[in-house]
């Protein structure tokens, strides 16, 4: 069992999140500059790069979901433990 304050397992949930957040905009920017350039850029190359761009948004978002979720459990793992009074997480 882990020993650590629910402020650190706290700020590494709060840290997540934000990452979580920074790659989905960023992401998001690229998949618009990809269908941009796609306007003029439109061919078996393209068509392949899109499609690889599409695999790892795939990918992404099944690291999005499972992200919120451990985001979840790792809040409550912490409010459990300050209604504990207590610093172990297991």
């Amino acid at each position: 069992m882990a020993v650590i304050s629910s402020e650190e397992v706290r700020n590494f949930a709060q840290q997540l999140q934000q990452m979580v957040q920074s790659v989905q905009q960023n992401v998001e920017g690229v998949q618009s500059s990809v269908h941009q350039a796609g306007q003029i850029w439109n061919d078996s190359q393209y068509e392949e790069f899109s499609a690889q761009l599409d695999a790892l948004c795939g990918s992404l978002t099944s690291f999005y979901d499972e992200a919120r979720v451990y985001t979840t459990n790792l809040e409550k793992k912490a409010a459990a433990t300050d209604v504990a009074g207590g610093h172990s997480l297991g």
